[in-house]
């Protein structure tokens, strides 16, 4: 059973998929047209919302009202279906959101296989930093189909 965290470089993902036959491979860690297109129509209605506040030191609590809080709640983590999800072969798409930036890798690891007890999964951190990265860590974990 694998359930690791990997480097999210061209090399270590070909790598890992040559072993595994599941694992995204570099070129399907991106959306389709489709799921981008509905990603960005999401992301222009985030701006417009907020827009109106024209204070950006209000941006950390708008961002914990209204994405932060969809995905967590109350809670601390959460592991969710991907909301715009990469367009993979052979595994699903989940994020893994957490109010705190001091998690080990052994402590996601663990946290996870406690969320998919006797699945395969792979996850890395999100490598491009977002406007929500200033107050969630957000992990990308990948389950076999």
């Amino acid at each position: 059973m694998l359930q690791a965290h990997l480097d999210p470089t061209t090399f270590s993902l070909e790598e890992s998929f040559r072993k595994t036959a599941w694992t995204p491979r570099y070129r399907e860690v991106r959306r389709s047209a489709a799921i981008e297109s509905a990603r960005g129509e999401w992301q222009r209605n985030l701006y417009m919302t907020h827009f109106f506040m024209k204070d950006i030191a209000g941006w950390p609590s708008f961002l914990h009202r209204h994405v932060l809080s969809e995905a967590l709640g109350e809670r601390d983590r959460a592991l969710v279906k991907n909301r715009f999800p990469y367009a993979l072969q052979n595994s699903e798409h989940y994020v893994l959101w957490t109010r705190t930036h001091e998690l080990s890798r052994e402590d996601i690891t663990n946290w996870i296989r406690t969320q998919l007890p006797q699945k395969d999964f792979v996850w890395y951190k999100n490598p491009k930093p977002t406007m929500i990265s200033s107050v969630s860590e957000h992990y990308h974990v990948f389950v076999k189909k």
